[in-house]
């Protein structure tokens, strides 16, 4: 079996993270590899749909069944075929004192994570942790002042290109 998960601590209300986790709707707007249809429902079925490229049109896919519901703090689904493949994705919220800390977790079985977890094991944890922190990123403003660029003059030339004809 694999297990992989990642972590960051965002500063707000583990309530207002979960809101944000069950807006299938907004999924692609901070998780560029998966899409989910439905509604969650203890052990109901979803629609579930990963890209293992962000910017391919579709990706892969199937009905996932959620394993776990206990708002505000952990949402858990599954699917696969057993003995194959089996994949089960989960997100833990807990309130810390400066918010909340949101895991992003994926326990993969059967014969062809075994086959092959030396290779997508980096690939994996990269995924978890790319999707929590632009999750994460969503919540905070920005408070750095916009630069402007005069309009009279031209942006400098990259290194590599000639100067600007006058």
């Amino acid at each position: 079996m694999i297990s992989v998960h990642a972590q960051v601590d965002i500063a707000v209300l583990p309530e207002r993270v979960w809101r944000v986790l069950m807006d299938f709707a907004r999924y692609r707007n901070w998780h560029p590899y998966v899409e989910m249809e439905g509604v969650a429902i203890q052990g109901g079925e979803m629609g579930f749909s990963f890209r293992n490229n962000p910017a391919a049109p579709r990706g892969w896919k199937t009905e996932v069944t959620v394993t776990q519901l206990e708002p505000p703090s952990i949402f858990a689904f599954k699917f696969g075929l057993a003995g194959l493949f089996t994949m089960e994705q989960w997100y833990s919220l807990e309130e810390i004192p400066d918010g909340a800390r949101l895991t992003h977790g994926s326990n993969y079985g059967g014969f062809l994570p075994a086959i092959s977890a030396r290779f997508i094991r980096k690939r994996l944890l990269t995924i978890h942790q790319v999707t929590i922190e632009r999750l994460a990123r969503g919540f905070v403003k920005s408070t750095k002042p916009q630069s402007q660029r005069s309009a009279k003059t031209p942006p400098k030339p990259r290194k590599g290109f000639r100067g600007y004809r006058r």
